[in-house]
């Protein structure tokens, strides 16, 4: 009983600082916010449907791909929505803030405003960045520590895309660094930095252990569960896979619909390119599964569902610019054939030489397709800057390195510094991992 009562005390504690963290967002709003504008005709109607296919790609793709596991699936459908609906009121004050502070004429401009444009990054670049971020954790972390990544992780990402934005220079329309990169490095790192304090001071439980003749009640460090995998639970998986398919240019191309002469002209033809890197890494995942896994050239649904996806990653920072069908083909192709190497060579490795524990694979479908991506963007900066459909404001190729190092160590550092915050706030016993109820009141079922 006195377990529980310590675990329902920090979850009070949990809450109570989202209902706080709501509080201080409404009284913002309702203090420093303009008027809404949406009268400007066509262009609303483009944004409407982009705003639209990027909560389903995220409330509903998101959480179906991560829940893979039986034993945790309902509740990952819920956190998605949670840290969702949270970081999409939180991030357009943020990001606002930083690129007022970050201007060269700072405070001079009104402050909030929430429209579609505001509506559209906020749900791109605080949402789903988040969302990568707990793919590293997801089932092994207590509510504290989501509501932690829900208030802290936003504010790094601010401050990143405000700096790459404002202050350096950055073309990454698909959000292949802002997004992907930050969202998967800060949560790999978070993930380390956990299991610092978890091999510091591991989680004691209460109760009987067989080996320790005599003792009825004893604590000691429980053995690591597992996540359990049915086949339910893999077609859950599986669907919400092909919801990202079919939503991810949406979330790629998105600011193409903010005005009428991009969404009439730049939108249809990268939501094109999106598509063909995503049937190219589709396509090489088949393959790719089938040659590389020890099963009788049979297709592992882990492949399938993530590496099929990393061509939207690898795309996202070069989307914009005019080129042959057979580049984002065979660039797809490339992040499918990396992504599947990742999960059966490079994943296990890390994990058994470091300790990495990484549930969903961030690491393949988000972090080395985002490099990658990023790498190439390099190379179109350099050489291929006059078919870029937005031009993308003189950004140099000096530029783009340097809001990669800016991203890369926005993310990997504070990304730790986070996990250790997660691993002091709150631990969920080993024994206690991916069980639906340490999140979900499941008592009458």
């Amino acid at each position: 009983m006195g377990i529980v009562l310590r675990k329902s005390k920090k979850q009070f504690g949990a809450i109570l600082a989202l209902s706080t963290l709501e509080l201080i967002i409404l009284a913002i709003y309702g203090i420093s916010s303009t008027p809404m504008d949406l009268t400007s005709g066509y262009s609303n109607v483009f944004a409407l449907i982009a705003v639209f296919g990027i909560f389903g790609l995220l409330f509903v793709g998101f959480g179906m791909l991560m829940a893979f596991t039986s034993g945790f699936g309902l509740a990952t459908l819920v956190i998605t929505v949670l840290i969702g609906v949270f970081t999409v009121q939180y991030y357009p004050i943020l990001i606002q803030f930083f690129e007022i502070l970050f201007s060269d004429h700072p405070f001079e401009t009104e402050f909030i405003t929430f429209d579609w444009s505001a509506l559209m990054f906020a749900l791109a670049n605080g949402s789903a960045t988040c969302l990568i971020s707990i793919g590293s954790i997801v089932g092994r972390a207590s509510l504290p520590q989501y509501v932690v990544v829900i208030i802290l992780e936003p504010i790094f990402a601010a401050i990143n895309q405000a700096l790459c934005e404002t202050k350096i220079g950055i073309s990454d329309i698909g959000g292949g660094m802002l997004v992907h990169m930050f969202g998967s490095v800060f949560g790999l790192f978070m993930s380390i930095g956990i299991g610092v304090i978890d091999k510091k001071s591991p989680v004691r439980e209460e109760g009987v252990q067989s080996d320790i003749a005599g003792k009825d009640n004893v604590e000691f460090e429980a053995e690591e569960k597992e996540p359990e995998v049915t086949k339910p639970s893999l077609i859950v998986c599986v669907i919400g896979s092909f919801v990202l398919f079919i939503f991810w240019p949406f979330f790629t191309a998105g600011p193409a619909a903010l005005d009428l002469v991009s969404a009439t002209e730049s939108f249809p033809f990268i939501a094109f390119s999106v598509y063909l890197a995503l049937i190219g890494s589709m396509a090489a995942s088949f393959i790719f599964s089938a040659l590389f896994r020890s099963a009788g050239c049979r297709f592992e649904i882990e492949d399938i569902a993530n590496a099929g996806l990393a061509g939207g990653v690898i795309i996202s920072s070069i989307c914009n610019y005019i080129q042959k069908p057979f580049y984002p083909l065979i660039i797809g192709f490339l992040a499918g054939l990396v992504s599947v190497c990742g999960y059966v060579f490079i994943l296990p490795v890390l994990a058994k030489k470091v300790g990495l524990k990484d549930v969903c694979g961030i690491l393949n479908l988000h972090c080395m397709p985002s490099i990658i991506g990023t790498l190439l963007s390099l190379i179109y900066i350099g050489k291929y800057s006059k078919y870029d459909l937005f031009e993308s404001n003189g950004i140099t190729v000096r530029d783009q390195v340097a809001s990669m190092f800016t991203t890369l160590g926005l993310s990997s550092i504070p990304g730790f510094l986070v996990g250790i915050i997660c691993g002091l706030v709150e631990r969920l016993p080993k024994s206690q991992y991916f069980d639906d109820s340490t999140v979900i009141n499941l008592e009458e079922y």
